[in-house]
């Protein structure tokens, strides 16, 4: 955690996903799909926090990291214009692209690994839970997972959405990017005057939607056969104070005030999205390019016949 210590691009194409695999050798691989954090308005699996290359030579698996829709375009729920969970349909696609292209990579479609950290925890356990997921994963990693809170009531999502439409004062569909990120802020700051908790983020997974069922639904069903593996790190907290300037509200105690005393790990919010959402979901397609140095493959590629140096990118078309 801290302050990334890269700066990509924004934009709304951004359903675009990254690879890693060794260079050499042959036969199935194990695959690690990495599911990144940032209370679902913030973050992409292309950072270079989050670089594969070292553990794919070092652990022969091939990694995988995906980016989907974030912020009020990724799970604004809003009669006439979104039921919601437009980024968890994001994650469940790139699941079903994995599944049907990552042995071109050297990957393995039936030892599929799938790892998230804080909101892509949360986006892990919710796959857990759909039906239309069910086959493209056999293991399940959730760490600092809130679970207490892993999707939000349809009601409480359509309040929330009425507050965005409010603040934006346009059609979603067509308001441009800065008015959203604007009305992003706006709805963030009303959900941290209505709830009075500064960790809670505005945009989040909707249930009883056409995607995600009510808790529980299916759920024995669904993870029959699983492999999970769930836990903490020790001192999450101070993720959220330490590597900042030392003030009342970023120390120790400032954060046991906001938090009423608990200093478990809880939501950040962030009123700031690494990636404008806007791109549809569609099928992905891919361009690749196996590293020669016997590790990374980052960033974008062009297509299979327009290979660039030490990059692997999956994406979906424009």
């Amino acid at each position: 955690m801290g302050p990334p210590r890269d700066a990509r691009p924004q934009g709304e194409d951004c359903l675009n996903l990254t690879i890693a695999a060794p260079a050499r050798g042959t036969g199935a691989r194990p695959v690690l799909v990495w599911f990144h954090g940032g209370g679902f308005s913030s973050g992409a699996g292309l950072m270079d926090w989050y670089d594969g290359g070292v553990l794919a030579a070092e652990g022969d698996v091939v990694v995988v990291g995906i980016n989907h829709r974030l912020g009020a375009l990724g799970y604004l729920c809003l009669d006439g214009v979104s039921e919601g969970n437009l980024g968890l349909c994001d994650q469940l696609e790139a699941l079903r692209w994995v599944h049907g292209h990552i042995a071109e990579y050297g990957g393995d479609p039936g030892d599929v690994t799938v790892i998230g950290q804080s909101a892509g925890g949360i986006s892990v356990r919710l796959l857990m839970e759909l039906p239309a997921a069910r086959g493209l994963f056999r293991r399940a990693v959730l760490q600092s997972t809130p679970l207490g809170f892993t999707a939000r009531p349809r009601e409480e999502s359509l309040a929330m959405g009425r507050t965005f439409a409010d603040a934006l004062g346009d059609d979603p569909r067509t308001a441009g990017v800065p008015e959203i990120l604007a009305a992003q802020r706006e709805t963030a700051l009303a959900t941290l005057r209505r709830t009075g908790r500064p960790m809670e983020p505005a945009f989040v997974p909707a249930e009883d939607t056409g995607l995600v069922p009510s808790p529980g639904a299916f759920f024995d069903e669904n993870v029959r056969g699983l492999d999970v593996l769930y836990g903490w790190n020790a001192d999450d907290m101070t993720a959220f104070w330490r590597t900042r300037p030392p003030s009342a509200a970023g120390s120790p105690q400032g954060v046991r005030s906001a938090t009423g005393g608990d200093l478990r790990p809880r939501w950040r919010v962030s009123v700031c999205s690494c990636f404008a959402p806007g791109a549809r979901a569609g099928r992905w397609s891919s361009g690749k390019r196996q590293s020669s140095c016997g590790g990374s493959s980052r960033g974008r590629a062009g297509t299979p016949n327009e290979p660039r140096s030490r990059s692997c990118c999956a994406r979906s078309p424009g």
